[in-house]
């Protein structure tokens, strides 16, 4: 499931986002939910960090748009999410990129890295699926619609 994007129909002010999760239910329900809202975004899916980079690559290089946003929730080692918040921003074109990274419980340590990295929101994800989708919920109607973001008119 690696540089997939989901069409689904979406109004000019929809914004992109950029959806890296290895965990593949995770990874459905964060789908499910930004598909099921009104506010029309448009989604790539990536279930690597190879996979996110090469979409990033090949976007750069034609020319293409960079997504608004990126929900990043790749850490299954207790280090890769850190890794791959430093590679973006060290990337002057990637910096401007807000980053939301999904963590574990007792992850305070790293959080504390992320945040010092440049994550705009570092969140953990719930026991409870439905809970998930609440979460998910708040955060896209903050960055889809109080929010602004680089490459918006709004």
């Amino acid at each position: 499931m690696t540089d997939r994007r989901d069409t689904a129909t979406r109004p000019d002010d929809g914004i992109d986002i950029l959806l890296s999760v290895a965990d593949g239910d995770v990874r459905r329900t964060l789908q499910q939910t930004l598909r099921s809202s009104r506010l029309g975004h448009r989604l790539t899916l990536v279930d690597s960090t190879e996979a996110m980079f090469r979409y990033l690559e090949d976007t750069i290089q034609r020319a293409r748009p960079l997504p608004n946003l990126v929900l990043l929730g790749l850490d299954r080692d207790g280090g890769e999410d850190v890794r791959v918040m430093q590679a973006l921003k060290a990337d002057p074109e990637l910096r401007p990129i807000p980053v939301i990274v999904l963590v574990g419980r007792g992850d305070g340590i790293r959080t504390r890295q992320l945040y010092e990295l440049g994550a705009s929101s570092v969140v953990r994800v719930p026991l409870h699926f439905a809970d998930l989708v609440d979460i998910m919920r708040v955060l896209e109607r903050y960055w889809g619609t109080v929010a602004r973001l680089p490459g918006t008119d709004r």
